[in-house]
């Protein structure tokens, strides 16, 4: 009799184990679905939307899309670059002067050494 009881409480237990994981994945899916979703980066909100009006058979121009974000890419790389150059400036203006102040030097020794019997190199 005892054993009759308790398989009926395990059997008990079990179907509302059951129900209680089954309402958990129930509640879980809508709260999942029932929110928007956000992306982390401007690359995976334009890559979703293109997927999305891809799959649903709406019409979108990929040339335009592609032609802006070749723009867009370009514009960043620019912003960059000028951000690296204004860094660097000064190293690369110091290199040039230098440059510039050997070959002023070689230039004024050659002269010096015009008409004499050590030829300028």
């Amino acid at each position: 009799m005892c054993l009759i009881v308790i398989l009926g409480h395990l059997l008990y237990w079990k179907d509302n184990m059951k129900r209680f994981i089954l309402n958990v994945l129930v509640l879980f899916s809508l709260l999942l679905f029932s929110f928007p979703a956000h992306s982390q980066s401007y690359e995976e909100a334009v890559g979703g939307h293109i997927l999305r009006e891809t799959l649903s058979g709406r019409n979108i121009e990929h040339e335009r899309i592609m032609a802006n974000e070749l723009k867009r890419i370009a514009h960043r790389h620019t912003i960059e670059i000028l951000g690296v150059l204004s860094e660097h400036l000064p190293y690369v203006l110091k290199g040039i002067q230098s440059e510039l102040r050997m070959k002023a030097d070689e230039e004024y020794k050659c002269s010096l050494l015009e008409g004499t019997r050590y030829p300028c190199k």
